[in-house]
């Protein structure tokens, strides 16, 4: 029997698909130093290779328990260390109350929670501090060599340099290169594979906790909504009405259900030019509001690393009646694509129903928007993200902002 289907006979007899066990066999041979004696006859190794082999054969099949007696006695030193290092990580892997590494700066230490993960801090900002690449290699480089990632298959959100809010509500950026030649320094040994597709997954069912939270971000988000439709009125300016939005989410959204971390941000746009370029998300102007406009605001809320996205159509003064009936269109088909998210659901369903309302009525050439896009961790996450075409389908728990509206030189609504 050759190295190889020695390492091979514990997936061989599980039944394994083969493309699998040659992957898992090459990767365990290539750091135990077998990949050049895998056609080799086992009986024709020496005492070295045979404890290699041994364990390669032992943790290719991804034990639960490993029961060992001196197995790394015949391995030279620096492979020895590696060895360590594997061990180290397979026991961090297997064991029940093994928390997740958390790196924060010192500034959000108060907002981590130690209950679900192993928090490290480091300065960042202030005059006392390194350079954040220096810290981050240092902290990684910990890791590393403590968990014994060296040799590792990583999984990387290379889509993203931060996958969730800071404080200062940003949002995610596309990694710099320094981030990358970084990740690439620190792990050269190790074999990195992109996590996005995993990461937005996941991200994309929410747990009851992420729903209570997105729920409560809502709401905060809702404060400042019904200020805008209580106290707007001819002469205001769109920044003025953006800052009364804001400035009563940032007053009275911290406290509110136990919340602390409250940020929002409002863009208004007023009158037959303004309502119409709100989907290319221009800033509020200087322009004053008037009689008769129809005023759309763009309201972006965080509460505790939670988004909330909302959009909110109203007229200052009374609304006329073509106005009325257009707004009623715009209404049923959100209504219609709302009944069409429900588990099992294409993602073209929801778009599909709504596009078909708005025809009806001569108006589906001014439907130029998707008709929706998750929520969570970012104020924009693309599972579910219902339009045109999409393929996939829904999921119980998907956090979805719905956006069917029209844009049109008079009237935009899209509530979501």
């Amino acid at each position: 029997m050759s190295v190889y289907d020695n390492i091979a006979f514990g997936l061989r007899v599980r039944k394994v698909d083969p493309r699998e066990i040659d992957r898992k066999v090459r990767d365990v041979a290539g750091f135990l130093e077998l990949t050049a004696l895998l056609d080799t006859r086992a009986s024709r190794l020496d005492l070295s290779a045979i404890q290699r082999a041994a364990m390669a054969r032992t943790l290719v099949v991804d034990p639960e328990v490993l029961l060992l007696d001196e197995p790394l006695n015949n391995f030279r030193p620096g492979l020895r260390e590696v060895m360590r290092g594997e061990l180290k990580r397979w026991q961090v892997q297997r064991e029940p109350s093994a928390k997740a590494v958390l790196l924060v700066p010192e500034i959000e230490q108060d907002y981590a929670d130690p209950d679900w993960a192993e928090v490290t801090t480091f300065g960042w900002g202030l005059l006392k501090d390194p350079d954040l690449y220096l810290s981050y290699r240092d902290l990684l480089s910990q890791d590393r060599d403590r968990l014994g990632l060296g040799r590792a298959r990583l999984g990387v959100a290379w889509t993203w340099e931060v996958v969730g809010p800071t404080y200062r509500m940003a949002e995610p950026v596309v990694p710099a290169e320094p981030w990358r030649d970084l990740l690439s320094e620190v792990f050269a040994g190790a074999h990195p594979e992109d996590a996005e597709p995993l990461l937005a997954g996941a991200r994309a069912v929410k747990t009851p906790y992420e729903l209570e939270r997105l729920k409560v971000a809502n709401e905060i988000a809702e404060m400042g909504m019904r200020e805008f439709l209580e106290r707007l009125k001819p002469g205001m300016t769109e920044a003025q009405v953006g800052a009364l939005i804001e400035h009563k989410i940032r007053a009275e959204g911290p406290g509110y259900t136990g919340a602390r971390l409250v940020r929002a941000s409002a863009e208004v746009g007023a009158g037959p030019e303004g309502s119409a370029r709100g989907y290319l998300l221009v800033p509020s102007t200087t322009r004053a509001i008037q009689e008769g406009d129809l005023v759309m605001v763009e309201l972006a809320t965080v509460v505790d690393g939670y988004w909330s996205d909302l959009a909110y159509m109203a007229v200052a003064g009374e609304a006329n009646g073509r106005q009325r009936e257009v707004y009623n269109h715009v209404l049923e088909a959100q209504q219609r694509a709302a009944e069409q998210m429900r588990d099992g659901a294409s993602f073209a369903d929801p778009d599909r129903v709504a596009r078909e309302v708005l025809e009806a009525a001569g108006l589906g050439q001014h439907f130029i928007h998707i008709t929706g896009h998750g929520v969570g961790y970012c104020h924009h996450e693309f599972i579910p993200h219902p339009g045109p075409g999409r393929a996939g389908g829904a999921e119980a728990g998907d956090g979805e902002q719905r956006r069917a509206g029209c844009v049109h030189p008079w009237l935009r609504r899209r509530s979501h």
